[in-house]
């Protein structure tokens, strides 16, 4: 098995012990090329029996995979930088399809809902910030429904404001080179310490 990337040959190997078991099994894997170049595998071995069910053989179906890998690697090469470029952000940042459910958030998107990515990506954003339902009409809500861009100043008292802070809440439409809504990203950002600040200057 040289021909195998050294890191796969361990579950290559297992593979093979799996299937002679008797248990039909499917692997990614990667093999060398020239000048160390790889390309990714996929194979799906089952054994073959005699006549008294011991196993003589595997027969395995491989096809490969490596533009599907390459892209998926992009993929989580992309999120990864993103996600580390919107954490280092104190406001809160998070983005949202066109028909308003969750993409990708940052760190202070989950702090101020209480809730982590496993439960709410995917899910509708009013169902995330009004788990009640909306209390009164909210501003932020029709500008998202209504594909426009806006910035909104929402007091501490609001009562859909779902810090109980002062904000200022972006909305602002991705579009494709029709026009046409392909995704709404959002920023929301903590006035407290700009208040506070002009409260002290007015009284120095």
């Amino acid at each position: 098995i040289s021909f195998v990337h050294p890191e796969d040959q361990p579950a290559f190997i297992h593979l093979t012990r799996h299937v002679f078991s008797g248990q039909s099994d499917t692997l990614e894997f990667r093999i060398m090329g020239k000048k160390g170049t790889c390309r990714w595998l996929e194979t799906h071995a089952s054994p073959l029996r005699e006549s008294d069910g011991k196993v003589y053989a595997l027969v395995g179906v491989t096809r490969d995979i490596t533009e599907r890998k390459n892209a998926e690697l992009a993929y989580r090469r992309e999120s990864s930088e993103w996600t580390q470029a919107m954490d280092a952000f104190e406001d809160v940042i998070y983005l949202l399809d066109e028909d308003r459910h969750l993409v990708r958030a940052n760190k202070m998107f989950y702090a101020l809902t209480r809730t982590t990515p496993e439960e709410v990506i995917g899910q509708h954003i009013a169902g995330i910030i009004h788990p009640q339902g909306e209390l009164t009409p909210c501003p932020v809500c029709r500008a998202q429904e209504e594909k426009r861009d806006e910035v909104i100043t929402m007091e501490s008292d609001h009562p859909d404001n779902p810090a109980g802070r002062p904000l200022e809440i972006t909305v602002k439409i991705i579009r494709d080179d029709s026009g046409d809504a392909t995704g709404i990203l959002m920023a929301i950002h903590d006035l407290t310490n700009a208040r506070e600040s002009e409260v002290k200057l007015r009284e120095s």
